[in-house]
C-alpha cells in the first residue's frame, strides 16, 4: 500500500553513524510513502550515494543553516499534506504510518499527531522518561497543564505534523534547544491534536546527539523560555499558570546558581537576538544577575581548577 498523504523528510548533517538504520525504518513501512533526505551540506557523499542507489528524493543545502532551519526546509520541500520528520539516529517501527492513517481517518483534519515512544539509552530501551498524556485533545489546555503541574514532557519527537501549519507557524530557528517541545507548547492550545499511546518511535540517546552536545541551552536555556509561554497561555484560564511561573523562575535561577553552563553560551543567549533571550532577560532575568555576578567568581575559579588539573597530568 501506498500514502500520498505523508512525507518522511530525514534532515541530515555529517553524522552517518545511525543513518542507514533510520531511512530502512522510513523505507520498510506497512504504508510506504514519499522519503525526502534534506542535507544540511555535510562534507560527505555517503548521503546522496544512498539516496542514489535507493532512489531516494534527496536535497542538499547550499550552506549550513542549523538545525530547526534544516527542519523547516524539510515542511517547504514536502508537498504531502503532512509530514513526519525523523532524526537520523531514530527509527520508525513499521506500522508508524499506518497507525498515523488510522488516527487521521478517525479524527479528521489533525493539526499534528504523536506518539508514546521507546527511549534508546546505550542500546538499552526504556520508556520515555517523561509526563505525558494520550488521547484527542482538540484546542485543549491539557497538555500545558500537565506540563505545569508536573513537567514539560510531550513526545513530540515522534509527531506527524501538518504540513500548512507549520508553514505558518515553523519552528523557531535563532539558538535552537529543544525547538520542538517550544513549538509544541506555543501551539498545542489552538491545534487538534491526537496522541497515540502506542509505542511506535525510538528516539536514541547518545553522546554525538545534538541536545547532549548542547546540554545548557537545550534545557537550561530552554525550558525557562517554554514555562513562562505555558503560563501566559494559563494566566487566567487555569489555576495552574502560577505553578508553570514559578517552574519558569526556578530553571532561569538554576541555570545560574548552578552555573552549569559555558561563558560563551551565557553571552549568547543574552545577546543574541533569540526567543529564549527575550522570555529569559527581558522577563525573568532581574533576579538572576545579582545571582550571576555573585557566582561568577566561583565559574572562574571552578574553571581554573579544571586547566591546573589537566595540564598536571
Amino acid at each position: 500500500m501506498y500514502t500520498d498523504k505523508v512525507t518522511i523528510c530525514i534532515p541530515v548533517y555529517e553524522r552517518y553513524d545511525y543513518f542507514e538504520e533510520a531511512i530502512s525504518s522510513a523505507m520498510n513501512q506497512t504504508v510506504s510513502c514519499k522519503i525526502i533526505v534534506n542535507d544540511n551540506n555535510s562534507s560527505h557523499s555517503k548521503f546522496k550515494d544512498f539516496c542514489s542507489e535507493n532512489n531516494i528524493e534527496y536535497h542538499k543545502n547550499d550552506v549550513n543553516v542549523g538545525v530547526f532551519p534544516n527542519w523547516n526546509k524539510c515542511m517547504q520541500r514536502a508537498k504531502t499534506p503532512y509530514v513526519v520528520i525523523l532524526g537520523d539516529d531514530d527509527v520508525l517501527y513499521a506500522n508508524y504510518i499506518e497507525k498515523f492513517l488510522e488516527a487521521e481517518e478517525r479524527y479528521s483534519g489533525l493539526d499534528f499527531y504523536y506518539t508514546n515512544i521507546d527511549w534508546l539509552v546505550d542500546d538499552v530501551k526504556k520508556d520515555w522518561g517523561f509526563p505525558a498524556i494520550y488521547g484527542l485533545f482538540d484546542r485543549s489546555l491539557d497538555i500545558q497543564e500537565l506540563g505545569a503541574k508536573e513537567w514539560i514532557g510531550i513526545p513530540s519527537i515522534s509527531g506527524t505534523f501538518r504540513r500548512d501549519v507549520m508553514l505558518e507557524k515553523p519552528f523557531a530557528e535563532s539558538f535552537y534547544g529543544s525547538n520542538d517541545w517550544l513549538w509544541l507548547y506555543s501551539n498545542v492550545h489552538t491545534l487538534k491534536v491526537y496522541g497515540n499511546k502506542e509505542k511506535l518511535y525510538v528516539y536514541r540517546r547518545h553522546g554525538k546527539q545534538d541536545s547532549q552536545a548542547n546540554e545548557f541551552i537545550t534545557y537550561y536555556w530552554c525550558y525557562p523560555a517554554i514555562y513562562y509561554i505555558i503560563h501566559e497561555v494559563l494566566n487566567g484560564k487555569s489555576q495552574y499558570a502560577g505553578e508553570a511561573l514559578n517552574k519558569s523562575v526556578s530553571f532561569a535561577l538554576s541555570s545560574i546558581y548552578m552555573f552549569k553552563f559555558k561563558f560563551v553560551d551565557y553571552y549568547h543567549s543574552q545577546n543574541d537576538n533569540n526567543l529564549y533571550k527575550y522570555y529569559y532577560k527581558e522577563k525573568l532575568s532581574k533576579k538572576s544577575r545579582l545571582l550571576y555576578a555573585i557566582t561568577l567568581p566561583r565559574l572562574v575559579a571552578n574553571q581554573i581548577l579544571k586547566l591546573y588539573f589537566a595540564f598536571k597530568k
